[in-house]
């Protein structure tokens, strides 16, 4: 099961282990972006330089029993999964020595024997696989985590409301425990959020701690804030409650 690390608890060693991480997932993507430019690496090519601090940090939480499903920008996440940056190199070039034995590439490798589930070239495209193995986690009985990574643009389509949906229904009719879920974000769809708005989040325990919604900088607009509160109310109704 993953785990929950007070703040503060990390040593300099760990710290610096960390820093080593994240640094070698830079280099790692600034040396296969300038060999895709010189026209080495076949098929596509999507960097994640700046987001190693979110690879590193999700993945040294996790058990080696957990799983991850990745992005359309998986290099990062791959390594600090514990897939070695041999492996992951002869992956992008094609070689059968590659962690997917040359058949997922960039944009759809993966490494099941360390819990990768895959990149993904639809955007949001992890989320109802994971959704789908926590449920089995859960019918069997099994202390192990499932992580999606997605980004901004996959918030605001149906495959995170949909998930999000049945994380509900986990939450609320199987007490699926969990012990804080951040910037939880529901999509448009469910609620014809304005654009720009972001639902946000903190569940423990299955229970909703706090709850809000957000605007962008040019804030909620004339009669922006009576329909934030109405919004908040309907929100209040739909999340688990813990009952």
């Amino acid at each position: 099961m993953a785990k929950v690390e007070q703040k503060g608890t990390l040593s300099k060693s760990d710290l610096r282990d960390f820093f080593r991480e994240m640094l070698l997932i830079r280099r790692f993507e600034e040396k296969v972006e300038e060999r895709f430019r010189a026209g080495e690496l076949p098929g596509f090519l999507h960097v994640a330089i700046g987001q190693e601090a979110v690879a590193v940090g999700v993945c040294r939480a996790l058990e080696e029993n957990d799983i991850i499903a990745s992005t359309h920008r998986a290099h990062g996440h791959t390594l600090a999964k514990g897939t070695t940056p041999n492996e992951l190199m002869a992956e992008l070039y094609g070689k059968l020595e590659g962690c997917s034995h040359g058949y997922g590439g960039s944009m759809h490798l993966y490494d099941i024997e360390r819990g990768n589930m895959g990149a993904n070239a639809v955007v949001g495209g992890g989320l109802p696989a994971i959704v789908g193995a926590a449920l089995a986690f859960k019918f069997r009985s099994e202390p192990r985590v499932g992580v999606a990574f997605f980004g901004r643009i996959a918030s605001l389509r149906v495959l995170a409301d949909e998930s999000g949906l049945h994380v509900r229904n986990f939450l609320r009719t199987q007490h699926f425990q969990w012990n804080e879920v951040e910037d939880f974000r529901l999509g448009r769809p469910m609620m014809s959020l304005p654009f720009g708005w972001v639902i946000h989040a903190l569940l423990r325990n299955g229970e909703v701690a706090t709850l809000d919604i957000t605007a962008n900088r040019w804030g909620f607009g004339s009669g922006g804030r009576q329909k934030r509160e109405e919004m908040l109310r309907r929100l209040r109704g739909w999340l688990p409650s813990g009952d």
